[in-house]
């Protein structure tokens, strides 16, 4: 999951371009929405992880595979970041379609009088998130880093981002409530 929502910021360092791409926008919507994270075998049915281990052989298995990386006995693909947005135009037309999708866009953004409200913050965070990773999908991937990035320094610096940042920093149990905004994603 992304739990930046549950602070009503964005996720940072290109997460509205990547997991998306990977995991597809619906999946990456829904997880950006309402910031729970998602289990291994989940995360390998979306395509965010190659296999599941127990977490008993989890760091032995990825230790062996960082040693086979590094030897060059395993060569990791390149990804075409815009070549995988492009194929999946359908599944973004089809979230940007959905009525919970439209209500997040229209949501307006909190100001001073209502930053401390929950709902309102993870609204605009959800809203400015589905609006970011609509921007990387239709102007390329790096212009939707670039986005991201805007993105999150408006949102973080808005006052609904610092009251609950600060919420955050003092521990409050509030900022950590669960809270469905967008529900997960019909398969095709």
């Amino acid at each position: 999951g992304q739990p930046e929502v549950k602070l009503g910021i964005l996720p940072g360092y290109g997460g509205m371009q990547r997991l998306p791409r990977l995991a597809g926008p619906g999946n990456a919507a829904s997880m950006c929405a309402n910031g729970e994270p998602v289990d291994g075998h989940e995360a390998v049915a979306i395509g965010l992880a190659d296999e599941f281990c127990p977490s008993a052989v989890a760091l032995p298995r990825a230790v062996r595979l960082a040693q086979e990386v590094l030897s060059g006995k395993i060569r990791l693909a390149r990804r075409d970041w815009d070549a995988i947005a492009a194929a999946q135009a359908e599944d973004l037309r089809r979230l940007f379609a959905s009525k919970e999708v439209e209500e997040l866009l229209a949501a307006p953004e909190p100001d001073a009088g209502n930053a401390g409200d929950l709902r309102a913050a993870r609204r605009n965070a959800a809203r400015e998130a589905l609006q970011a990773l609509r921007y990387g999908y239709e102007r390329g991937f790096g212009a939707g880093l670039a986005n991201d990035a805007r993105a999150f320094g408006k949102v973080t610096a808005s006052p609904a981002g610092q009251e609950w940042v600060r919420r955050f920093l003092d521990k409050d149990p509030r900022q950590s409530s669960f809270l469905a905004l967008l529900p997960p994603p019909e398969d095709p």
